[in-house]
């Protein structure tokens, strides 16, 4: 493995973290307004996410799709950003252009369950 690969792939699994955590967050928050706590035999229904970011496989994909149809204006609700506005967008434009054109895709590699994988390769 060349030191450009092993640098490509660790942006790679930053990125992915990137836009996998926001949606990870919004799900643990959903259920944290609620009063009491669950019954034991009823486990609360997970918010859905308006923009399908459920696992970091959907995350990914959904941040693809929005950049390939033109839809900047979404894109950093993909991103975990302090960023606001053009700037947001711009970022996200960034980190489309380097996932699309530099970095190997493995998108079947990656976790289509709500809380990833811990598998290490």
């Amino acid at each position: 493995m060349t030191k450009d690969f092993a640098r490509r792939a660790c942006v790679l699994a930053g990125l992915l973290l990137v836009l996998w955590l926001p949606g990870r967050l919004a799900w643990a928050q959903a259920g944290a307004g609620r009063g009491g706590a669950p019954a034991a035999s009823a486990a609360p229904e997970p918010a859905r996410d308006t923009l399908g970011r459920e696992t970091p496989r959907k995350t990914v994909l959904g941040f693809i799709s929005a950049a390939r149809r033109g839809n900047t204006e979404v894109l950093p609700a993909y991103l975990d950003t302090n960023l606001q506005g053009q700037a947001a967008v711009e970022l996200a434009r960034k980190l489309y252009v380097v996932m699309d054109s530099r970095l190997p895709a493995r998108l079947n590699e990656l976790s289509d369950r709500p809380e990833g994988s811990s598998e290490t390769r």
